[in-house]
Order: C-alpha cells, then sequence, then structure tokens
C-alpha cells in the first residue's frame, strides 16, 4: 500500500513565476480535512465531465496539469493515446508511480514539447487560472498550437475576479477571444458541494464549428 505524507505547505510562485503546489492544495484545502465529500466532488466532476464531452472518442488526448493525476484514468479513456502534462516535480512522480503504464510529461503549459497540430481533445481542469499573467498568453498560444482544427478543448477554469494570490481569473469573454477561432460551444457554472465556500468558476467548451 503506498502511503503519502501529509503536505501543509501553502501554495508558492517559484523563481520561474510558476506557482507550486503541494499534494495537499492540488484540490483545495477542503479534500483533505473531509474526505466523504471529496469523493463526492469526484463523482459529481465525472459526471458533468461526461455530459460535456458525450461519446467523444479520438486518436489522441492532452492533458493539462494533471496533478497526481486525479481524473487522469477517466480522461484517458476518450481516447487512444492519452498524454498528460504536469510541470511540479513531486506531484509528476506520485502520477507515474500510481499509473506506470500512461503516458506523463514533466512540463509546463507554456512549453509543451509536442509538434504543431498534434492532438484531437485538451483537457485543463482548474489549471489556467494558477498560471501567472507574464505566462498566460502563452500557454494559451501552446494548446492553439499543439490542438488539431476539428479538435474539442474543455476546461474549468475561474472566471471573475478571486482574492487568492495564486489565482488569476479570466472571464469567459476572455477565453473566448483567447482562443479564436475556436467557438464555446457549451458551458455551465462549475459546482463541487461543500467544499468550497466561494464560486468555483465555469466548466468550457470550445470547438471550431458551433455544434455541441
Amino acid at each position: 500500500m503506498r502511503i503519502f505524507r501529509k503536505n501543509n505547505s501553502k501554495s508558492r510562485l517559484k523563481k520561474s513565476n510558476r506557482i507550486s503546489f503541494g499534494v495537499g492544495q492540488v484540490v483545495g484545502e477542503g479534500a483533505s480535512k473531509n474526505l466523504p465529500a471529496f469523493s463526492s466532488r469526484i463523482y459529481h466532476e465525472l459526471k458533468t465531465i461526461r455530459k460535456f464531452l458525450g461519446d467523444l472518442h479520438v486518436e489522441r488526448s492532452l492533458e493539462i496539469g494533471c496533478g497526481y493525476a486525479r481524473l487522469t484514468p477517466w480522461i484517458a479513456e476518450y481516447s487512444e493515446q492519452h498524454c498528460a502534462v504536469e510541470p511540479e516535480e513531486e506531484l509528476f512522480n506520485i502520477a507515474k508511480g500510481l499509473y506506470p503504464s500512461f503516458d506523463f510529461v514533466n512540463c509546463a503549459a507554456d512549453k509543451l514539447p509536442f509538434p504543431d497540430n498534434h492532438f484531437d481533445f485538451i483537457f485543463t481542469w482548474t489549471v489556467l487560472q494558477h498560471i501567472p499573467p507574464e505566462k498566460f498568453q502563452q500557454s494559451i498560444d501552446e494548446i492553439l498550437r499543439v490542438i488539431k482544427d476539428d479538435g474539442v478543448i474543455l476546461m474549468a477554469e475561474h472566471v471573475q475576479y478571486t482574492p487568492s494570490p495564486t489565482t488569476w481569473g479570466h472571464t469567459i469573454e476572455e477565453y473566448q477571444e483567447l482562443l479564436k477561432p475556436f467557438v464555446l460551444t457549451m458551458h455551465e457554472p462549475r459546482k463541487v458541494e461543500s467544499l468550497v465556500d466561494i464560486n468555483v468558476g465555469e466548466i468550457m467548451k470550445f470547438k471550431k464549428n458551433k455544434g455541441n
């Protein structure tokens, strides 16, 4: 049985201008204090993801900022080849240890080591909101570079101001402008029950055409 040491460290800004999270901060402080509610969160998040993706099945998918691979096994089911990237070395190593058969890459969103037009589906779940402003645009550019013209982007991100020093919200309208020529085809508020008492963002699906 694998036992993880409790990490009480707070998220921090590294010299590389990247927010660094310990294991306890990946899904918020509430998760480590309320495990039954955390289990419920996973159920509700997966239910919503399945609603947004429907019967999608593609050749290649990319998960940006997978953490310790909390959602990776389920996201991998939507493609023949799934790759998950994570910049934090501790979380990357945990993910590899938990799922050795999956493809994990230790890198950040603003420097994706993949060719142009490579992925059919890109997934990012509360990741872009933690990228500092000076690296945010480059991260968006990298997503648009590696996704295919007929690809799908699914994300859940903060879309309003937050007092957190490690979170930068961008409005739905900003994401619509940033991700052009992809268009917003579905969206709804992200709900994770009682683990947090603040707005937890919006789930957004982008495609080139306007069909769901």
